[in-house]
């Protein structure tokens, strides 16, 4: 897990005594799980890149495709063939595509009298996105 610095977002911790970089479960807490605003946007977030990772589509190049093909390059070989077999393992996981075969369907997200107004907020906080009707 990669922690962020309390001043900046974005900005990966390192601890200052052993300047390793690293987790900071105290920061996690302050800054994300004690607000269930937060975690519930992770879980709708993850979601969203489970579905684009596992959908299947003949039109166009699904994501678990494109991150197999990908070039990872860390600056260690040994390391780049370890990601690139990480990333294999994660996108085509048996386990992973059993429990998640479709982790909810986005076309009955947009129906109901709430739908349109909720197509309309999540694409003010993605930016670029478009969805289908």
């Amino acid at each position: 897990m990669l922690a962020l610095q309390p001043g900046g977002y974005g900005k990966p911790f390192m601890q200052k005594i052993a300047r390793k970089w690293g987790e900071n479960l105290e920061l996690l807490y302050d800054r994300v799980l004690r607000h269930p605003e937060r975690v519930r946007n992770l879980y709708f977030t993850f979601l969203f890149v489970l579905r684009a990772v596992t959908k299947h589509s003949s039109l166009c190049l699904k994501a678990a495709d494109y991150l197999e093909q990908a070039e990872y390059n860390t600056g260690n070989m040994e390391e780049d063939l370890k990601t690139q077999s990480l990333v294999r393992q994660l996108v085509y996981n048996p386990q992973l595509q059993i429990a998640c075969p479709l982790p909810f369907d986005e076309a009955k997200l947009w129906q109901g009298e709430s739908g349109p107004e909720l197509k309309q907020q999540i694409q003010r906080q993605f930016r670029n996105i478009r969805f289908k009707s």
